[in-house]
Parts: structure tokens; C-alpha cells; sequence
């Protein structure tokens, strides 16, 4: 049960052996976000109680109300879990003994709860505002002298009531489900009202009967029975499936999904989880997503057994007849489904919001050089205020990193790209991508001018790009054709050292290529 005061925090209420009722505190945040309970916070709220519990939704459908029973049978304890904790029950005497080892049921609109007494079906109403009991009728069941009331559980709309049995003997040993129509009147014409939705023809030996029903979400009852003509396993569950139907018309399926072991009770959950349980509905997984990604819709309750989607963005056939499809929008949609059953047809909505796809486009030279530097990408159509990431695969980025323009230094490899990355609140990440092709290399650029006065400007012939010609060789002449520096591999640091102002030839040459031109020395 959710602690009203904490969302990320809920109580978990055991029933031990030892007929004490406990609560222990469950921290969602804990064990890494799985859940774990808060250490030193079990605690005993009550000694000398019966086997069932049930809970109530508090009249202002924020707090709750949980119930047992005390041993004796004689009164029912109803404790108030709210912002401020748990506290003392509201105590409700009871006329007459209850069976402390029977189960509770409350109805999913909080507002009924259903008890086993010493030799009859026991329904009480509640009052969700002050959490006091009171008794309104009294059952029997069609065959008391063999059989006891067990296991309970209402229908979606609170207006019917499922008893499941137990023999009372060990031999010609019998069980049944029954149905109260709870809107039939008074309690006389209720009790006229039982049905007999399944008894099996065998009569068997031991203690056979139905364990256990439960409501889903799905708005059916599944209840978990006992039949020992059935080897292995002997454990079902079995399906209401219109279980606010009146009689056999409500559907009773035997054995649809057989248990791998020993099943004899269902999740005894909170009752109000279930009061939209007859009405059909949709939801998402998510219900808002980035641009690009998928989300499964779901539809269910109401015992709806068949469904359509209205085709629409994302959703197509067949798809559109299946009660969980996955669909791809690419915009805010609202999508509509109408299931059915045999007495019913339901509409359901769900809406899926799309963050909206930036139409980004990045700009800048698609074609380099290997090697080339500070060539700078810009991007445009981004949306303002959202962060920026750059990547860059065959390069380095040299600055403008997180900004809408970067400069880049390529590499020698022939195929790279430059993507940007944008992410807004909800962290959805949209790209944009550059294809560059990276090949050839610039030609050297010969600065002919040098001045080699010591005062650092132009003391040395330099070539530009000559990092992308790594193994040359240099050779300079002078007017008369005299070799005066030759150099391998050269490193731009010839000065013209020992040598007078004037004009001088040089040949540069590397691999299969090679440029010639002239240089002016002025010391």
C-alpha cells in the first residue's frame, strides 16, 4: 500500500503464523532504485488477529483503511494509514462469531467487505470516513451441511459476489462457485439470488476447494482450485470472464491457465487498485517520448475480448487489432480503440505527446584536404536553449565545443564525419550528420622572401603544407646555377647563412612531384 505522504515509499502488512498483524516499510530508492526495507521499521500494529486482510480507500480517495479481524471472531479492526502514519484501529463488535481462519474481500469501490462466519456468508458496509463496520446480510450457502464459504471476490461494479468453497468433510468431499446478485434487494432475495456457476460432478476425498479468486485489471476474476482427478499439476487458475454478468452468463472458464507448482493463494492486493476495472481502458507505456521513438499502447478491462484502433500516425494493419500495439509516432497523436465483449462495447483515448524533432543542418566544407586545419562546421535550425554536443570522427575538434560553430583539424582518414547532438529536458537527443571526404593533399606554398636579420621575422625560407610532404628534398642555387643548400626531409629553417643578399633558385621535390621557383634574400 502507498504511503500517502511519500510516493517513493510504501507499507507492505504481513500476517504471520503466529496471528500477529505487521507492517514494514518498503523504500523504492534503495538497492538501486529496486526497492528494499527500511531497516528497524517492522513493527507489530496487533496480536491475537485472524488470516485475511482487505483494504478500504479513505472517503477522501487519498488515505486508506486497512482490516483485519481479531482471533475470537467478534470484531473487525479498521486501521487509518495516512500522511501521519498508521494509526489506532477503529474497533467494530460484531453480533455474531466470524471464522478468524477465513479470508477478507473488500468491493473495489471501498464500500463493502465480505467475511466467512461459523456457517454463512458474511457481508458488512463500510464507511470510509470514519472506518466503522456494519453489518448488512447475512447468507448461506446452497449446501452448508458438506461445504464452507472460503474465498471471495466482487465484481467490477461491486454488484455481484463470488463465494468460492471448501468441504467440511474428508469423505463424499464436495466444492462450489457460487454467485450472490448483491442488487437483487433485501437480504431474503439475495439470498434467492445464488447461482451455482461451477460444481464438479466428482466427489472426491480430502479438503478440495477453491483457494482463492481474484479481481484484474482486465475487469475478469481468476480463482485458483483444487481438483485432485487432475495429475500434474493439480492447481489451476480458472476465469470469470463477465464477472458483472448475472448467473452462467458471466462466463466461468475452467482450468485456462495451469500453475507449475503449488498455488493456493492469489496476491492479496488492494482492492481499490481495481475499481476501474469495468470500464475499458488505454494507456502507454510512456505517454511522452522523443522524436524517432516507439511506445506500446495498451487497452484492457471491462472483459473486453476484442479490440480495434482507429488507424492513425504510427498505428497500422493489422496492429490496429491487438489489445497492446507498438506504434511509432512522429507527432503528438491521440489514439482511439474500441474493444468489446458479448454484452458490451467500450471506447477508450490515449493521448502520446511527441518533443518535437529539431530539423538541425550542419554547414561546412564536405571536401578537405588530408591533414587540413581549422575548417570550421556550423549548425543551424537547433532549438534555442537546448545543450549542444559535438563528435567528430577522422578529426579533432580544436575549439567551439557546446557552441553552434566548431573549428576542426582533419586527418589523413578518407572517409569521417562531423555530428552534432542536441538534448533538451526531457533527454531526448536528436542529430544532425556531415559526411566529409578526406583526400589528396594541398600543394606547398613557397613564401620567397626572407629577411634573415635575427629579428625573428622572416629569418627562414618557409614552405607552407609541409607537413603533408614529410620526405622531400631541397637543393637552392645561386644566380649562376652554383648549389649552395641541399637538405633531405627539410624542416623550414634555412637562413642563408654565410651567404650575401640577392636572388637565389630553389627546386623542392617530394615522391614523384616537384616545384621550382626563386627566393629573395635580403640581410
Amino acid at each position: 500500500m502507498q504511503n500517502p505522504q511519500d510516493r517513493q515509499r510504501y507499507y507492505i502488512f504481513l500476517n504471520t503464523f503466529f496471528d500477529e498483524l505487521q507492517v514494514a516499510e518498503i523504500d523504492m530508492r534503495l538497492n538501486n532504485s529496486f526497492g528494499d526495507v527500511v531497516p528497524n521499521s517492522l513493527k507489530l500494529l496487533s496480536a491475537q488477529v485472524g488470516r485475511g486482510m482487505a483494504a478500504m480507500l479513505h472517503q477522501n480517495k487519498r488515505d486508506y483503511w486497512l482490516l483485519s479481524m481479531n482471533f475470537s471472531g467478534d470484531s473487525l479492526l479498521a486501521f487509518p494509514v495516512n500522511a501521519n502514519g498508521i494509526g489506532a484501529p477503529v474497533v467494530s463488535a460484531i453480533n455474531k462469531k466470524l471464522w478468524a481462519g477465513g479470508r477478507l474481500k473488500s468491493s473495489p469501490n471501498s464500500e463493502l467487505l465480505v467475511v466467512s462466519g461459523k456457517q454463512s456468508v458474511e457481508i458488512f458496509g463500510f464507511n470510509r470516513q470514519t472506518g466503522n463496520v456494519s453489518a448488512l446480510h447475512s447468507l448461506i450457502i446452497p449446501d452448508s451441511a458438506k461445504q464452507q464459504a472460503f474465498s471471495f471476490s466482487f465484481s467490477p461494479n461491486s454488484s455481484k459476489l463470488y463465494v468460492g468453497t471448501m468441504s467440511k468433510v474428508s469423505s463424499n468431499a464436495s466444492y462450489a462457485l457460487l454467485q450472490y446478485d448483491l442488487a437483487a434487494g433485501n437480504s431474503p432475495q439475495i439470498q434467492q439470488s445464488v447461482t451455482t456457476i461451477y460444481h464438479p460432478s466428482f466427489i472426491g476425498f480430502g479438503q478440495i476447494q477453491i483457494w482463492d479468486m481474484q479481481l484484474a485489471m482486465d475487469g475478469k476474476i481468476y480463482a485458483v482450485r483444487e481438483d485432485s482427478t487432475n495429475t500434474p499439476p493439480p492447481y489451476y487458475l480458472s476465469q470469470i470472464s463477465y464477472p458483472d454478468q448475472k448467473g452462467i452468463a458471466c462466463g466461468f472458464k475452467l482450468n485456462t491457465i495451469p500453475s507449475t507448482g503449488i498455488v493456493t493463494s492469489l496476491p492479496a492486493l488492494n482492492q481499490t487498485l481495481f475499481r476501474n476495472a469495468g470500464i475499458l481502458q488505454a494507456q502507454a507505456n510512456r505517454d511522452t517520448i522523443c522524436y524517432g521513438d516507439s511506445v506500446q499502447l495498451s487497452a484492457y478491462g471491462a472483459g473486453a475480448e476484442r479490440f480495434r484502433w482507429d488507424i492513425a500516425d504510427g498505428l497500422t494493419s493489422p496492429n490496429d487489432t491487438l489489445a497492446n500495439p507498438v506504434v511509432w509516432p512522429t507527432k503528438t497523436t491521440t489514439y482511439r480503440v474500441i474493444a468489446s465483449s458479448p454484452f458490451r462495447a467500450d471506447t477508450a483515448f490515449i493521448k502520446v505527446v511527441v518533443r518535437a524533432n529539431a530539423e538541425m543542418k550542419i554547414s561546412g566544407p564536405m571536401q578537405v584536404y588530408r591533414f587540413a586545419e581549422e575548417q570550421e562546421y556550423r549548425v543551424s535550425g537547433q532549438t534555442t536553449g537546448n545543450s549542444l554536443r559535438w563528435q567528430v570522427s577522422g578529426g579533432e575538434i580544436i575549439s567551439g565545443q557546446g557552441t553552434n560553430r566548431i573549428r576542426v583539424n582533419w586527418g589523413e582518414t578518407a572517409a569521417a564525419t562531423v555530428t552534432v547532438l542536441e538534448t533538451n529536458d526531457e533527454t531526448c537527443d536528436y542529430a544532425a550528420t556531415l559526411k566529409v571526404a578526406v583526400s589528396g593533399s594541398p600543394p606547398p606554398l613557397f613564401y620567397n622572401i626572407i629577411t634573415p636579420n635575427v629579428d625573428h621575422k622572416n629569418d627562414a625560407f618557409v614552405i607552407g603544407n609541409l607537413k603533408n610532404y614529410a620526405e622531400n628534398e631541397l637543393v637552392i642555387y645561386n644566380r649562376w646555377g652554383v648549389e649552395v643548400f641541399r637538405s633531405r626531409n627539410y624542416k623550414n629553417d634555412w637562413q642563408a647563412d654565410n651567404l650575401s643578399s640577392g636572388t637565389y633558385f630553389y627546386r623542392f621535390q617530394s615522391g614523384l612531384q616537384s616545384w621550382k621557383g626563386w627566393l629573395e634574400v635580403a640581410k
